[in-house]
């Protein structure tokens, strides 16, 4: 159970960078369209899905002090990276028609889902369930993708913060428990 639940909070911290990006670019007032959110979705899972399998296909051959060791440091390093970033997606809008078109929502994605892919694979040496990431990260990055771009747009900057910190906070957290 603790691996589903584990798995769970890969997603949701992974969706974070989708909330943050989407959240962004709705404040700008561009529209992320169903098709392009999908997209970017897509390929972020995708990321997260095969860095899980490459951990997992790592966990037989090292040992366990060394496997909660990897993945607690990579999760606790990506953790302190997120907290002092300072918003790594610039504009995705190239053509400047304040629409993110397909084309450019896979540049989006890979900007996205870079991060899945380094704590897919620290995971995926642990006990994360492999089914739980990726479903989860399917449903939760399409939600704060979606969610992220309206609500940008409804509050325009009214927020004295930026929530991309939040995924910080959440790695830090599961790389502390996994060494617990």
């Amino acid at each position: 159970m603790a691996g589903v639940l584990e798995g769970l909070v890969l997603a949701f911290v992974c969706s974070i960078d989708a909330f943050a990006a989407a959240f962004a670019y709705g404040g700008k007032r561009i529209r992320i369209p169903l098709l392009s959110a999908a997209l970017i979705t897509a390929i972020c899972t995708a990321f997260l899905s095969g860095a899980l399998l490459l951990g997992v296909w790592a966990r037989p051959l090292l040992p366990d002090w060394l496997i909660i060791s990897i993945g607690s440091g990579i999760l606790f390093i990506l953790g302190i990276w997120k907290l002092l970033d300072k918003g790594h997606i610039k504009d995705g809008d190239k053509n400047g028609d304040m629409i993110i078109s397909p084309f450019e929502a896979v540049a989006l994605s890979l900007a996205v889902g870079i991060d899945g892919l380094a704590a897919g694979v620290s995971a995926g040496v642990g006990n994360v369930d492999f089914t739980a990431a990726t479903a989860g990260s399917a449903v939760l990055g399409l939600a704060a993708i979606l969610g992220g771009s309206r609500l940008g747009r409804k509050v325009s900057g009214a927020l004295p913060f930026n929530p991309s910190w939040l995924g910080g906070v959440i790695l830090i957290g599961l790389a502390v428990y996994r060494i617990f």
